[in-house]
Formats: C-alpha cells, structure tokens, sequence
C-alpha cells in the first residue's frame, strides 16, 4: 500500500506507480537470487541484481549523503537543464531549478508548496499532515517526496537505474577479463562514472520511505 500521503502530494501523476516500481529495483533485490534474473509484476519487466548489491545499501550504490542535507539537496537541484517528464496527464518540459522554486517558491526557511499544477490545494500544510506527523517526517524528506512526485521522479530514477546497470556492466567486464569477482571495485567504478547527482535527494527520500512504510498497513 502507498502511504495516503503521497496521493495527496502526488495528486494524478504517474510517479506513484513509478515509486514503487524504482523502491522494488533499488531496495527488493533480497528477494533475488545471487544471480541476476528477470521478474515481471504489472508494471512490466524489470531486472534485480545480485543479493550483495542490496546488502551494500543505498552508500555502496551511489555513495554518502552530505553533512549538511538541505544546502546539498538545493545545490543538487541548482540546474537550469531542461528535460521533459510525464507528470499530471501532461508532458512537461522543465529543470531541477524550476522543480525546486516549485516545491520551496520562498526557500526552505517557509513552506512546502501545497498546490498541484491547477493551483489545486493537495493539503492545509504537508509537515502538519496526519501521516507526516505519525512518521516523524523531516522538512527535507517532505520537499524530497514532493520532488519526487513531481517531473524530478524522472532523473532520479535515471540515477538509480545508470547505478544498477553501470555495476552490471563492470561485474561483466572483470568476468570477460578472467578477474575475480569484486563488487566493492564495480560498485566504486559506477560511482565515480554516475557522479555526485541527487545522492543527497536521494538518500532522505529513501529515509522518508522506511519512516513510511514502519506505520503503513499493508495488504499483502
């Protein structure tokens, strides 16, 4: 079950659908063998990789958080690159700037943009919201959830599944090379070839997803 709250952030955009498709690639690889393999759900096919890619985490994959989050998640965003992404029925052409005067028009010091792109008001106030509050939410994972179901779902994604396929890569290339296995060395190449992008971002949207996820009553 998604969290009631992210309906209210999301409103109609596909990114719903597509967090939980990027949260079972990055984080469900436990349920796959040690062997990559092929899984098909209803959003399609995807592939999960090796068990020690879970086990070394969100750090192993695209590296450690800054210090100071909420300075690193707005230099993180500090881009004015147009790209399109699907978002609210409508293809949008934007930029990681645009997306994050959206969410903090008056900078992190006020509040969290509370309207969809019709103006349409999701919610009173997202750090007084029921589910934010019964998770402990932080400021920065609120704005990192609202990013994220907004057009910004689309890059962070990107880095997740360049990370994934990168480390696949370069397993396969010290196979092909009659190496030994070593997935701290193929981690630390796609690191350094992925770069530094939304690691921050990314690492208090995933803290805001297990703060979720410990109070959400699931069906399955």
């Amino acid at each position: 079950a998604i969290p009631e709250i992210f309906h209210v952030a999301a409103a109609e955009t596909e990114a719903v659908p597509e967090l939980t498709k990027i949260t079972r690639e990055a984080l469900t690889g436990m349920r796959a063998t040690a062997e990559t393999r092929s899984t098909r759900n209803k959003f399609g096919d995807f592939t999960l990789g090796p068990l020690e890619v879970f086990y070394k985490g969100m750090d192993g994959m695209i590296g450690l958080p800054a210090l100071k989050i909420e300075k690193a998640m707005e230099e993180e965003h500090d881009s004015d690159e147009l790209f399109f992404a699907y978002n609210q029925g409508l293809t949008i052409e934007t930029s990681p700037k645009q997306q994050w005067k959206k969410v903090l028009p008056r900078g992190f010091d006020n509040e969290i943009n509370n309207e969809d792109y019709d103006g349409k008001k999701l919610c009173e106030d997202f750090m007084k919201h029921p589910r934010a509050v019964q998770a402990s939410l932080e400021k920065a994972e609120l704005v990192a959830l609202r990013l994220y179901t907004g057009p910004m779902y689309k890059r962070y994604n990107e880095k997740l599944r360049e990370a994934g396929r990168l480390i696949m890569k370069f397993l396969e290339e010290q196979r092909n090379n009659g190496e030994e296995k070593d997935m701290d060395a193929a981690m630390a190449q796609a690191r350094l070839e992925i770069g530094e992008d939304y690691v921050t971002t990314l690492h208090t949207l995933i803290s805001a997803l297990i703060k979720l996820s410990q109070c959400t009553k699931h069906n399955d």
